[in-house]
């Protein structure tokens, strides 16, 4: 259960922070809506003539946090907010960032407009806990919405490469490099013809090439890591890096299926998958018309 967990934290999440503002723009929208004419939890016990306008007040303050949280902080740490290395922990994490200060705004805001003590604990966690509550239902049509766009364009290319490979797999085995793995500490190693890799997968401190023997699938265990093998690929090698967890023989590949975080890969005489994550996506796009 633990491994799962941790697998499913680790795992690549598809995200773009450049595209945030529309993003942003539209959870403010729905929030003004839903506020202004549902007035959930009690708001609608206000008196006040300029009630609508309080209340649509939220929306704007939903908007500047996010615009804050989405868009200006990504710019301006970079680092930390790196999409080849965003994954579903950091997601979560993120979100809840989000919640928090979207709470916190509601909460300075409502202090200032309902003059109630700013220092009043009880009202902090309210807001917070009723931030969530509202927040979670455009969070979740966000999440859905941006899984099923993904999802559609990744299906649809996916099918394209699939014919283009189709069309020039048979033509693209001229090349006869000789790759030599090693294990970390030198004392193990293989030989093999690009030509026979189907692909390396990392796990731990292992890796694992799947090759074809006299056209049988073999599979080698070598102690090391895929960033060693990585860095003693030659330039003139097709053998790509798909995944952090793949490095991928074009030349093998017999289909190409899509979802929602890239591209799933079928290989000849094994009915084992390599992902590409969508940071390679692009890469990978050329690398196969290259092939061609």
């Amino acid at each position: 259960m633990k491994n799962r967990i941790r697998l499913f934290l680790n795992t690549s999440y598809p995200v773009t922070f450049g595209n945030n503002w529309k993003s942003a723009l539209f959870a403010a929208i729905f929030i003004t809506f839903f506020i202004t004419f549902f007035e959930p939890f009690n708001l609608s016990r206000i008196s006040n003539p300029h009630k609508k306008l309080i209340l649509s007040g939220y929306g704007l303050i939903t908007l500047v946090v996010l615009m804050i949280d989405t868009v200006i902080l990504p710019l301006l740490i970079k680092h930390v907010f790196n999409e080849k290395k965003w994954t579903n922990g950091k997601q979560i994490v993120f979100l809840l960032w989000i919640f928090f200060t979207i709470g916190l705004g509601n909460y300075l805001y409502s202090s200032y407009v309902f003059s109630f003590d700013l220092l009043n604990l009880r009202f902090f966690l309210t807001f917070e806990l009723l931030t969530l509550a509202v927040g979670i239902i455009p969070a979740i049509i966000i999440l859905l919405w941006k899984n099923n766009a993904y999802l559609k364009q990744n299906l649809k290319s996916a099918q394209e490469l699939s014919n283009t490979l189709q069309d020039n797999q048979d033509s693209s085995r001229q090349q006869t490099i000789l790759h030599i793995f090693e294990s970390h500490n030198g004392k193990d190693s293989i030989k093999l013809p690009e030509n026979d890799i189907l692909f390396i997968e990392s796990e731990g401190n292992y890796c694992y090439i799947y090759y074809l023997d006299n056209g049988s699938l073999k599979r080698k265990v070598l102690r090391t890591t895929l960033k060693n093998i990585e860095e003693n690929i030659p330039d003139e090698s097709f053998l790509f890096k798909s995944h952090r967890a793949f490095i991928v023989n074009p030349k093998q590949i017999q289909k190409i299926n899509g979802n929602a975080q890239g591209y799933r890969l079928r290989f000849n005489n094994t009915t084992k998958e390599a992902s590409v994550s969508r940071q390679y996506i692009n890469d990978f796009k050329s690398l196969i018309q290259q092939l061609g």
